[in-house]
């Protein structure tokens, strides 16, 4: 077992703060910028407030071609054709033919700019709800000709931001988990049955109140499309989706899910904050003419964009799920970091840290690197081999299919009772411990190949845990930034300021684990549909409160709380109250929070939750079809 001891961590801690660049990263990433001292740093209001500022460009003295403006309608265009082979078109989305000639012939002018925030909808279609809200609103006038003599066509844009939020739900789809294919195929039927009642009505009044009630069904941005497109031809209409995912999923758009990463209305023209900041923001900056207030403000928001930070809500307060999000990071920015984490020292101390709060093992092969089991085995058999493998998880056991070319098979391979050779595929015994398969592996294999556990020990822990509480920005940086580039840190970028607190994504959604536990239960009812047989697919991890299991019917729940209604003692912490009620077919049941028989509510702490970890993986392999996603964040 490779083990970091408290002398290797003083160590590294040395030589982290003795390193300048690296005491300029730290300098940089604890100090606050304007966004976190009034505790809004990922605000969807103040971000629309702050873009809203930008984009109207009155304290930018770059027109024209260099304005704000013009750079943001150059993204929209970059992001609705495709622009660059790795960038995926949006062809569903909607852009005027005569605004993108314009735009590819630098003619395009744009005067009389408005801006507005938290626009209501209802000014555009007087039966929208008085809550529902444009974001951002623009307006403008172009030089592009319409089709009244001498008249000019009006640009009008509707922004909706989302930071860290899913978009709105309609009211009956509120509450109710569904797959989302599922309820693709709902909403698409709705649209339907709307398009076929509208051909039915015979009156003018019949056909507003179909219009009413269909407006209600909607999704959020179908509804803002249905409420403000017009379909006058002497303006033009675009819709924009800003999101908080990365441009490297942005690009992969064909991809990406409905629901998910994009929003339900096609209409809409995705972009990313990352696009802002690589294309409006910094070549801004890059300007000689720009006044110095703007500049600081504009340096404070780029520096807002790449700390991690918290959701809150309007009233400042900070989201349940305490997840961090970072928005953007600059290029200059995203080398510094990759340069810091490259180093060999750093890369050491990180290595101790993901091994000490991740949810898996990680493992070292000669004493480098830091490798999932299967990824040590790969490193391994290449090496030996000098041929690409892979490793694949077989139907009906917990173990591993090489697949390849295997010169030496007596060498290295075949090893008694951990091994087997059938028809030249080589399958690791399902019965076998990791532990003991290292052991025997290990025996076959030279020192600079041997895989080792990596572990830090307790006195080593003490002293990473206030580095980890000084640097948490920093780190969380370094785990973003390389997992965007597809290292080995990718399935390892979490929240782990504590084991208590760390976030999973199930999906494309930050869970906590009592929110993985709801999912899964979820997703493995649409197979059992059973409370009996999720009892007892659980029962090694927990019985539920007062035995009753880890989920119960209502009725069962009701009977708990009536016999403790006379219980004095019962009544301070009752048993009833440690069950959630989650829909299973739209039925309400109980789901038991208390696992492992030590449940803190305030910090919904899940003692048992690597033995939960372990029946997911098994459900996973047997289950190749129904494939429950869920990875540490």
């Amino acid at each position: 077992m490779m083990k970091y001891d408290v002398k290797l961590i003083k160590q590294l801690l040395l030589d982290f703060y003795s390193n300048q660049e690296n005491v300029k990263l730290v300098n940089y990433y604890t100090s606050h910028t304007f966004f976190d001292a009034i505790k809004k740093s990922r605000s969807e209001t103040v971000h629309s407030a702050f873009l809203a500022w930008l984009l109207e460009g009155k304290d930018f003295p770059n027109q024209g071609n260099n304005s704000t403006l013009m750079h943001f309608l150059q993204i929209l265009l970059r992001r609705y054709e495709g622009i660059t082979n790795e960038m995926d078109p949006q062809e569903r989305a909607e852009f005027d033919t005569s605004l993108s000639d314009a735009l590819y012939s630098g003619t395009l002018t744009l005067s009389n700019i408005k801006v507005e925030t938290e626009k209501p909808v209802n000014s555009f279609y007087q039966s929208a709800d008085n809550k529902d809200k444009i974001d951002i609103f623009i307006t403008c006038q172009t030089n592009l000709l319409n089709d009244i003599a001498n008249g000019y066509k009006t640009l009008n844009i509707f922004i909706e931001n989302k930071i860290g939020s899913d978009e709105n739900r309609p009211i009956e789809s509120r509450g109710i988990k569904k797959e989302i294919e599922e309820e693709i195929e709902r909403y698409n039927q709705i649209k339907l049955n709307y398009e076929k009642q509208k051909e039915e009505c015979e009156t003018e009044e019949e056909k507003q109140n179909i219009e009413r009630e269909h407006y209600k069904q909607l999704y959020q941005t179908d509804k803002y499309y249905f409420a403000c497109h017009s379909e006058d031809k002497n303006s033009i209409d675009l819709f924009v989706f800003l999101t908080a995912i990365s441009q490297k999923q942005l690009d992969d758009f064909n991809h990406q899910k409905r629901g998910e990463n994009l929003c339900w209305c096609e209409k809409y023209i995705h972009i990313c904050y990352k696009d802002l900041l690589d294309y409006v923001i910094l070549p801004q900056l890059e300007m000689p003419n720009i006044p110095e207030s703007t500049q600081i403000w504009l340096k404070e928001y780029v520096k807002c964009l790449s700390i991690p930070a918290a959701t809150v809500d309007e009233e400042g307060r900070i989201s349940n799920d305490d997840k961090q999000i970072i928005l953007a990071v600059s290029d200059s920015e995203h080398k510094r970091v990759k340069e810091f984490s490259e180093d060999k020292k750093n890369k050491e101390l990180l290595y101790a840290l993901i091994s000490l709060y991740a949810t898996r093992d990680y493992y070292s092969v000669g004493g480098n690197g830091l490798y999932s089991f299967k990824d040590a085995l790969i490193t391994v058999f290449e090496d030996y081999e000098g041929e690409t493998i892979q490793i694949k998880k077989r139907e009906g056991g917990n173990h591993f299919t090489l697949i390849g070319s295997k010169k030496d098979h007596n060498n290295i391979i075949a090893i008694k009772k951990l091994i087997e050779i059938r028809n030249g595929i080589v399958y690791l015994n399902p019965n076998c411990e990791t532990d003991y398969a290292i052991e025997q592996i290990n025996e076959k294999l030279d020192k600079c190949h041997k895989i080792e556990k990596i572990s830090v020990s307790d006195k080593a822990k003490e002293l990473l845990e206030p580095f980890w509480d000084r640097n948490q920005a920093l780190i969380l940086s370094v785990l973003h930034i390389l997992s965007e580039s597809e290292t080995t840190y990718a399935y390892v970028y979490e929240d782990f300021s504590s084991r208590d607190n760390t976030k999973f994504i199930v999906g494309q959604e930050v869970c906590s684990k009592i929110d993985v536990v709801e999912k899964f239960v979820q997703h493995i009812w649409s197979s059992l549909k059973s409370i009996d047989k999720i009892n007892d697919y659980l029962k090694e991890i927990s019985t539920g409160p007062g035995r009753k299991g880890v989920l119960i019917t209502t009725k069962a729940w009701d009977e708990l709380r009536e016999k403790e209604e006379g219980n004095e003692d019962k009544k301070k912490s009752p048993t009833s109250d440690r069950f959630k009620r989650i829909k299973l077919d739209s039925e309400d049941y109980y789901l038991s929070t208390q696992w492992g028989g030590r449940y803190n509510s305030t910090k919904k702490k899940l003692e048992n939750f690597p033995m939960l970890w372990k029946k997911i993986m098994e459900w996973n392999e047997k289950n190749k079809t129904q494939i429950f996603d869920v990875r540490p964040k």
